[in-house]
């Protein structure tokens, strides 16, 4: 594969103290709205596919590129719950991936571009 065909964005999903592998089957609690921005972009996808990547420092509200580690998973959300102001999700990681950029789409959520980045 080319340097440019491997890459895709897709929406991101920023979490707070924790991490998703490939291969693991996760629940979350989304509640910002950023957040779930993201998680309703990947829902109207057919794939519903999302990029999952934890947070340097959880006590930032919205985090940037460089408040967000730099490699991250690939997961398609298997279920989601809608309450009174969040979202319950159960996320399935597919494979790791590298962030190349994150960028605000359309002032709602964030996108991250990436690349896939197997375990040598």
């Amino acid at each position: 594969m080319s340097e440019k065909t491997d890459l895709q964005s897709l929406p991101l999903l920023p979490i707070k103290n924790t991490v998703l592998f490939p291969s693991l089957l996760v629940p979350f609690s989304v509640g910002r709205t950023l957040s779930m921005a993201a998680v309703e972009a990947a829902l109207a996808t057919e794939e519903k596919e999302i990029i999952v990547l934890t947070q340097r420092d959880a006590s930032i509200p919205e985090p940037t590129q460089s408040d967000l580690f730099t490699i991250g998973t690939k997961a398609v959300i298997k279920k989601m719950s809608r309450q009174d102001d969040y979202f319950e999700l159960i996320v399935h990681g597919l494979e790791r991936v590298s962030i190349q950029r994150v960028a605000k789409r359309d002032n709602k959520y964030l996108e991250a571009t990436v690349r896939p980045s197997p375990v040598v």
